[in-house]
């Protein structure tokens, strides 16, 4: 399921810094946006986040399965506008991290926040070299960051 840009499109473009994986076109910055008709998403692009959504002015950006009958055909406006415009991708591949030289010694490593993602990323860095963690969590006390410790 993808986001969909339908007729409504004021095209003045508050959408497209909206969208995490940039995939809202023409940007203001493209020649073609002076003259386009509306604003596009690529449907193979889109993560289905819903920040256009919120960020559409004009109501015009819809779930790809929630088009009624008359704006279906916007799917398929929206899919050919990338058949003859495709993204370029500028994102590059993740690269596995490389461990640290034993020569550095323990590395020392304190992470902000204690909850799920937090817990993950110190086991992670535990599993992966030699570190020293700590975990902080902010609570509401007038002393500020609380040691919560591993």
């Amino acid at each position: 399921m993808a986001y969909v840009i339908t007729q409504r499109c004021c095209n003045d473009a508050s959408c497209v810094p909206e969208c995490p994986v940039d995939c809202i076109r023409p940007t203001p910055e493209q020649r073609e946006f002076a003259t386009t008709e509306q604003l596009y998403i690529d449907p193979d692009t889109c993560i289905d986040c819903g920040a256009c959504v919120d960020a559409c002015p004009v109501d015009a950006i819809f779930s790809e399965d929630d088009l009624t009958a008359s704006l279906a055909r916007f799917r398929d406006i929206n899919a050919a506008y990338f058949q003859r415009h495709p993204l370029e991708s500028n994102f590059e591949p993740l690269v596995a991290p490389t461990r640290a030289p034993k020569e550095l010694g323990t590395l020392r490593v304190a992470i902000v926040g204690a909850g799920p993602a937090a817990c993950y990323a110190a086991e992670e860095l535990l599993r992966r070299a030699d570190v020293e963690v700590e975990l902080f969590d902010r609570l509401p006390t007038p002393y500020g960051l609380v040691r919560a410790g591993v």
